[in-house]
């Protein structure tokens, strides 16, 4: 128990140690999401809140919209992926031991290129888009909603390749039954 609050104090102290040496955090700034279905054994499609942040001096005025909507949509993306991790009734990271083993790996897993290939799908309309001013011409928040298919399978595999998660048992058919139509043979295993 100890070990793991130690593994959580670190991983928050670097990331705290990332925003104030000027670099932003990948993690997403929203952390919300809710299962709509699960699409397949390998997709869920997630509704997903993304926050997007724009503050005067970060591009020019007129792009200020541009910029909100870009990095709302990354969060959005960002946000889906942590509910397949952590949220729900099924997260993939359910042991606080695989939280812990995953914590050097955030910064990495959150960059925008990686989330982008869990993504199979991504809704075209918003289902929510608020504009939010937090300092008047001076600072503003956009939070949209949007639903997103997320492979789940891909980012198992991604975390069995760093040895967060076990890897799976291969499930082979049974002799004699039937695959395709065809009658399956299996073939003895060998080790």
């Amino acid at each position: 128990m100890r070990n793991g609050i130690t593994s959580a104090v670190v991983a928050t102290l670097g990331v705290a140690c990332l925003v104030i040496a000027g670099r932003a955090s990948n993690l997403p700034r929203s952390r919300e999401g809710t299962l709509i279905e699960s699409a397949s054994p390998t997709e869920v499609m997630v509704r997903a809140k993304g926050i997007g942040y724009w503050e005067k001096g970060m591009s020019k005025e007129k792009d200020r919209d541009k910029t909100l909507l870009a990095n709302a949509e990354q969060d959005g993306r960002k946000a889906a992926v942590y509910f397949v991790l952590y949220g729900g009734t099924d997260p993939l990271l359910s042991g606080e031991a695989e939280r812990n083993s995953f914590a050097p790996y955030e910064e990495e897993f959150f960059a925008s290129d990686n989330v982008r290939r869990f993504i199979a799908w991504e809704g075209e309309e918003y289902l929510s888009r608020v504009l939010k001013p937090l300092e008047k011409n001076k600072r503003y928040e956009l939070h949209i909603e949007k639903a997103y298919k997320v492979n789940k399978q891909l980012i198992e595999d991604w975390l069995t390749s760093k040895n967060i998660l076990p890897a799976r048992a291969v499930h082979y058919g049974h002799t004699g039954s039937e695959v395709g139509g065809r009658p399956h043979q299996s073939a003895p295993i060998r080790p």
